[in-house]
């Protein structure tokens, strides 16, 4: 009747919503973060799920949206996996060994919505072993993870490399559990085979709690591969991944795919002499196209995830493009 309301109010509510966060660093297999016995944070925030859900003490979770860890076990015997909860999801832990393409389960524990301890025996001297953590039904949560028994006293978190006006920039970090020192060196190589020692030093414990990075003023034509060797107080030796970069002005170059042969997912290494925009084309030996997708590069090394797990098993090449026309191809099986 035009007259106004009454017996009832309006209010006005404004919000602001913000990006979803990206996914974790090791949201994949094939990029699990080493751990030891100094307990690692952790979150499954935004985690994708990489293979299906596991039933765990009885239960089966809906998704498994999960991120990845790694040890090596330096004896034969046991280790025990231990997560504690500093959230209030409930998580689930889960052990493998094999590759990060290739996994088979050693067991998972999923006890209660509190904290996990996931005891593993029949560990190998040497053998790398994998661990996921999920939340059930979806869950998100933080946390801490730890190793303890057959598992290195030294462990390289990760080592990596960037170009910066004219020198190659090394980084890295590494954790000293049960050693009083270790000795680290930087050995460089133009062939990725004959590596020869260009730095060396001897660091305490308490020195290992802090990043390490090294400046190579006078890198080599070319490609530079480095590695990070170290030596804990037994002798006992660890070599990281390798890290290449190219002491060009212009250019890039795929160092390698791996694993190959490859099961799922594979890393593409490329090292490239500044930023850039590349497209990754992935096709059949007779040319044809089965995926294709853009990447940024830095000036350096390159860590690129490829997901192949829907390819038929055969032979196919990858070929990297870049705006000012330079094409490098790799080839790579699939199983």
């Amino acid at each position: 009747n035009g007259a106004p309301a009454t017996g009832c109010e309006s209010t006005a509510t404004s919000f602001t919503t913000g990006a979803v966060p990206a996914a974790p660093a090791n949201d994949e297999p094939c990029a699990a973060v080493t751990i030891g016995a100094t307990p690692t944070q952790g979150t499954t925030v935004s985690s994708t799920q990489n293979i299906p859900p596991a039933l765990c003490s009885s239960a089966t979770s809906t998704s498994a949206n999960d991120v990845w860890y790694q040890f090596t076990a330096t004896a034969n015997g046991a280790a025990v996996v231990t997560l504690d909860n500093t959230g209030f999801a409930d998580l689930v832990v889960q052990a493998f060994s094999g590759t990060c393409s290739s996994l088979t389960s050693l067991g998972c524990i999923d006890a209660t919505t509190g904290d996990e301890v996931l005891p593993l025996t029949g560990l190998v001297a040497g053998q790398t072993y994998f661990v996921r953590v999920y939340g059930y039904d979806g869950e998100q949560g933080i946390f801490e993870l730890s190793v303890t028994g057959a598992a290195l006293p030294i462990t390289i978190e990760y080592f990596r490399g960037t170009k910066q006006n004219g020198k190659n920039v090394l980084d890295w970090k590494v954790s000293c559990y049960n050693s009083p020192t270790v000795n680290l060196t930087i050995e460089r190589s133009a062939d990725g085979r004959n590596f020869t020692a260009i730095r060396s030093t001897t660091e305490t414990a308490a020195r290992c709690l802090q990043p390490f990075n090294y400046d190579d003023v006078a890198p080599l034509s070319g490609i530079n591969y480095y590695r990070l060797k170290s030596v804990d107080a037994d002798g006992k030796i660890a070599y990281s991944n390798l890290v290449a970069l190219l002491n060009k002005e212009k250019g890039f170059e795929i160092v390698a795919l791996s694993p190959n042969p490859v099961k799922d997912l594979a890393i593409l290494n490329v090292t490239s002499a500044q930023s850039t925009i590349m497209e990754i084309v992935v096709t059949d030996l007779n040319g044809k196209q089965l995926s294709k997708q853009r990447v940024s590069l830095i000036a350096g090394n390159n860590q690129l995830p490829l997901s192949l797990g829907k390819l038929p098993a055969g032979t196919y090449q990858v070929t990297g493009l870049t705006a000012d026309g330079q094409a490098k191809s790799t080839r790579f099986v699939k199983q």
